[in-house]
């Protein structure tokens, strides 16, 4: 089995959860009960800060396990592959064409016009499964605070799936 993983910044990725109202920002509750059944022993100091935090730092706390728990089970075992958002949106034939190779399926060129019909800007319909993808992969950096952005450099500098961002 092979285990293709996409990830978003956690900076973007807690913008949106607050953005809709999501996750610890509308159940802490749920969110807490979610997190005890994810937590493995290896999270265990995790759980006191969880449980004291603020509702952005449990969603950024969610955010490490939900993502370095699947990166640990399996990234030595050759079978998995991290895939970056934001080089999905900046980089995307070249992300493409490396999970296809993964994947063991050709990147063809009818694969190829769908990828670029969906990067497309679209005012009106449905076709584009983006937003203008390089304006959105952004944007959390202007809605995030300062010391939030700090918090998120501090987990990931601790977290291995933190190599994706190094300056955080």
């Amino acid at each position: 089995m092979h285990v293709a993983l996409l990830v978003r910044h956690p900076g973007g990725y807690l913008a949106s959860m607050r953005r809709l109202g999501w996750g610890s920002f509308h159940d802490p509750a749920a969110r807490a009960d979610t997190f005890r059944t994810l937590c493995g022993d290896q999270w265990r100091a995790y759980l006191e800060r969880f449980e004291h935090a603020s509702a952005f730092e449990r969603e950024l706390i969610f955010w490490i396990i939900a993502n370095d728990t699947p990166m640990q089970e399996v990234q030595d075992a050759g079978r998995f592959m991290l895939i970056c958002y934001e080089d999905l949106c900046f980089r995307t034939h070249r992300t493409m064409e490396s999970l296809c190779d993964f994947a063991g399926i050709e990147y063809g060129e009818s694969m190829r016009r769908m990828v670029a019909n969906t990067q497309a800007t679209h005012t009106g319909g449905e076709r584009s499964i983006w937003r203008d993808p390089m304006r959105v992969v952004e944007q959390w950096k202007s809605e995030l605070s300062a010391g939030e952005q700090a918090m998120i450099r501090r987990y990931l500098r601790n977290a291995r799936i933190g190599q994706l961002w190094p300056a955080g």
